[in-house]
């Protein structure tokens, strides 16, 4: 990857799309914007950012080190990651108790056994179900009004809400295209040799990498 100074893009024009900076406590460089979002009812919004991981090898889809800040349990290792960056590693399971590694005291979610898939209950009432696989399956808002995701090989196939509106991801060897309710491109992220080269916002807003 090129260093920051070798990134041209008119995307720090746009608020909080781009965020890039030096982790203080692992001195790790970090890279995130936002891709694509849906608004839903109840204030729910679903924001699909992709983050820069310099120590991970492993494509989902968007190039080398690039994933979506998706929660997710990593079923072999017994570790889950939520989508704000936090990790637990799950040390016993039983049906109504779930023990973590790494899990605060003052519990700010509670994780339980669902059908044998994993239930996250967070400190605000928002609640997450994983499938078998450990992907996200469903994000429930306190208000009621949820998101729906649906996977093919175990990448992002489409988000959807309360109301019908959607997000659908289509994949190939050359990148991602992120399409709208109305079949519109919002977003294309174009591979090259495993490695995300550009991101395009509609027709005049893009980030080079």
């Amino acid at each position: 990857m090129k260093q920051s100074d070798d990134i041209t893009t008119n995307a720090y024009n746009f608020g909080q799309l781009f965020s890039c900076g030096v982790d203080e406590k692992t001195a790790i460089y970090n890279m995130s914007f936002n891709i694509a979002e849906l608004h839903s009812c109840g204030n729910l919004r679903f924001i699909a950012k992709i983050g820069y991981n310099p120590l991970s090898r492993d494509n989902v889809g968007f190039g080398i080190g690039w994933s979506l800040n998706l929660s997710h349990y990593d079923i072999h290792n017994k570790i889950v990651s939520l989508s704000d960056g936090k990790s637990f590693r799950i040390i016993s399971a039983g049906a109504n108790n779930v023990k973590c590694r790494y899990l605060k005291d003052d519990k700010d979610i509670s994780i339980k056994l669902k059908n044998n898939c994993l239930l996250i209950t967070h400190k605000d009432g928002t609640i997450e179900e994983f499938d078998s696989f450990g992907n996200i399956s469903k994000l429930i808002s306190p208000s009621g009004h949820w998101h729906k995701y649906q996977f093919q090989n175990n990448r992002l196939f489409s988000v959807i809400d309360t109301e019908n509106k959607n997000l659908t991801f289509e994949y190939t060897s050359n990148g991602v295209s992120i399409y709208n309710s109305n079949s519109e491109v919002t977003c294309v992220c174009h591979i090259s040799s495993s490695l995300l080269k550009r991101v395009i916002f509609g027709k005049e807003n893009n980030i080079n990498i």
